[in-house]
């Protein structure tokens, strides 16, 4: 197919030699422009590729979840289980999450996965959910202003993770799933289909993207706005010092000095960040009766995935190497990565919008 494109765009390039240099640019953005839309049209026929369920039970990685041959105990259906919650995408080298309410105290899982013709997996999963609990599995890197959320901000009850190994490759496969109680109760089945997402997606995202604004929401449920290059500080508090008095001052500050994310055609992203921070120092500040800031950066690059969520159209990216500071690159081991965002980031236009726990990200091309 590139082949192709190719000898169209020399060709072009032939033809418009003659009519000066805008014809030429012309003809090449037009070139570029098909050969991009013909690459996505073919990512989303690949989207809708049927899997094969043993295939997917083979190369899932689930951790806390034991393989176990045939069918899965049957249910007494005594408890139940809310999946609204659950999205219904998943990517490659990442996979995807179930996440669960429910009245009973779960403590684990059953899951089979099904071919999107209702032809099941020759074994099933079982699932300890305290094991495999995203919200306590994941290592969270403290240096960072809460970037990059593994915890998926969801009113659930509990979340398993289930990984991919780089076997499975786009399209669309089932699952049905259980969960039980300490006592032997067995929810009813519950079946959830999904798509593989590919990586890349919309032409629209493509290109350099530059902060314009961060929102922060205070705990007091305030929100302020920081601006790039300009410091923010939180609100001014009245601060108790040791001699009885009192001053006043705000507790913490932020200037941004950078935040740039490139999005790439070929599915991948470089994301940069640049930040001085200011925190009060309690005592100090109360034994001196002025404020005393600890004072410190945080200078970061990541890089990893991008792909387009079928289910809400929104742009979801997956890290799979950061660094901070001076550091190398970390490479994450398999099945294991971590989110730019908390979910999805909305794109509208030239303007693309994330959240990152208490930060709401805008960014414009």
């Amino acid at each position: 197919m590139k082949v192709i494109f190719r000898n169209a765009l020399f060709a072009a390039l032939l033809i418009a030699a003659s009519c000066g240099k805008d014809s030429v640019e012309n003809s090449v953005e037009q070139i570029e422009q098909e050969q991009l839309e013909q690459e996505q049209e073919e990512l989303q026929q690949a989207e809708q590729t049927p899997l094969d369920a043993d295939m997917v039970f083979a190369n899932v990685i689930i951790e806390g979840g034991t393989k176990n041959d045939g069918m899965p105990p049957v249910p007494n259906e005594a408890i139940a289980v809310d999946l609204s919650e659950t999205s219904k995408s998943a990517f490659l080298g990442e996979g995807f999450n179930i996440s669960l309410n429910s009245e009973a105290e779960i403590v684990g899982a059953y899951i089979q996965f099904k071919n999107s013709d209702g032809t099941r997996a020759d074994g099933y999963y079982d699932i300890d959910i305290n094991e495999n609990d995203i919200s306590g599995k994941k290592i969270s890197k403290a240096k960072k202003k809460s970037l990059f959320s593994n915890t998926f901000k969801s009113e659930v009850d509990k979340i398993i993770d289930i990984s991919f190994n780089t076997e499975i490759e786009p399209g669309t496969f089932c699952y049905e799933i259980c969960i039980y109680d300490a006592v032997g109760n067995i929810s009813a089945p519950t079946e959830v289909c999904l798509t593989v997402e590919s990586w890349g997606g919309s032409s629209e995202a493509i290109g350099e993207w530059t902060l314009v604004k961060e929102e922060i929401s205070e705990d007091d449920g305030s929100v302020r706005t920081a601006l790039p290059e300009e410091e923010s500080c939180d609100q001014v508090d009245s601060i108790s010092c040791d001699d009885g008095n009192t001053f006043q001052s705000s507790r913490n500050c932020i200037t941004i000095n950078k935040e740039n994310l490139t999005i790439n055609a070929d599915g991948t992203y470089v994301y940069e960040y640049d930040d001085d921070y200011k925190y009060l120092i309690s005592n100090d500040s109360a034994a001196n009766c002025e404020a005393v800031f600890s004072e410190n950066s945080l200078n970061l690059i990541s890089k990893g995935k991008w792909a387009t969520r079928t289910e809400d159209n929104s742009l979801v990216f997956i890290e799979f190497e950061y660094s901070e500071g001076e550091e190398e690159l970390e490479i994450y081991e398999e099945g294991y990565t971590d989110r730019l965002f908390d979910d999805g980031a909305i794109l509208n236009g030239n303007s693309l919008i994330g959240s990152m726990d208490k930060y709401k990200i805008f960014l414009e091309k």
